[in-house]
């Protein structure tokens, strides 16, 4: 149960780009994508993040693995920027699960097993094996960015445009739709050890306060030395800038 509350803050993309035009159902009619230098898609990115104090979620949790048991769950996610992550997992409408994960720290409850953790916050990188820190976690909460970095490269592919870096660590790759510049999909790999993540983000929804977020995620992990795995999130009832209990007693840290 741990581990399921752990992929929930990590996860991963593997896509093929060749066509140089965008497809959308225009009465048959194939509109090109207009071309755009790096600079200005890095813009875009970042001018489209979801920026939150405070974001609280129903959440449908489904994960699928070689090294882990198929489960699917219900929740509850809240967090507050650069301070905490809390989510509470159920089974039947019976809590299973509760975590809370801070900048330097690392706490579960695990109900099914009778147990707690309380680790630093290295505690997801080593469980996970791939890189993991607080910053990374919250960006995969809002659905923004992670592992960004200025020194990217651009080109059109078939559905709008893709960014790449062969420089950073790990290798990124991000993909925006040609029409309104949403994130649709990041891929993250290494090479030693050979593990890839990527993250695909759907069901893009705007609300009155104007935030496009994804309501609809999709990770995927592939790893060497743990196999692979898939970790669906599908996102319900989301309130931004909204204060929520995180209701947690802290197990003192091994």
């Amino acid at each position: 149960m741990k581990k399921y509350l752990l992929v929930l803050f990590a996860g991963c993309l593997i896509i093929q780009f060749s066509c140089k035009t965008k497809k959308v159902d225009n009465g048959g009619v194939v509109t090109p994508v207009k071309k755009q230098d790096a600079a200005f898609l890095m813009d875009n990115m970042i001018k489209n993040q979801v920026n939150a104090d405070f974001l609280s979620s129903r959440i449908k949790l489904g994960v699928e693995g070689e090294s882990v048991m198929n489960v699917s769950l219900t929740g509850t996610l809240r967090m507050e920027k650069d301070k905490a992550i809390w989510v509470s997992l159920k089974k039947f409408g019976f809590e299973v699960a509760r975590a809370l994960i801070t900048p330097d720290s690392v706490y579960v409850v695990d109900r099914i097993q009778g147990n707690n953790t309380a680790e630093d916050i290295g505690y997801v990188q080593r469980k996970m094996n791939f890189p993991a820190n607080f910053q990374m976690l919250q960006a995969i909460v809002l659905g923004n960015p992670v592992f960004f970095t200025k020194d990217l490269n651009s080109k059109i592919d078939s559905t709008g445009y893709q960014l790449w870096s062969n420089t950073s660590s790990p290798k990124s790759t991000y993909h925006l739709n040609g029409a309104d510049m949403s994130l649709q999909q990041m891929k993250f790999d290494e090479s030693n050890p050979q593990r890839v993540m990527t993250i695909l983000q759907d069901n893009y929804q705007t609300g009155e306060d104007k935030r496009n977020f994804s309501y609809l995620r999709n990770i995927f992990v592939q790893s060497q030395q743990s196999g692979d795995m898939n970790l669906k999130i599908q996102f319900s009832n989301v309130e931004f800038d909204v204060p929520k209990n995180m209701p947690f007693t802290k197990p003192k840290l091994n």
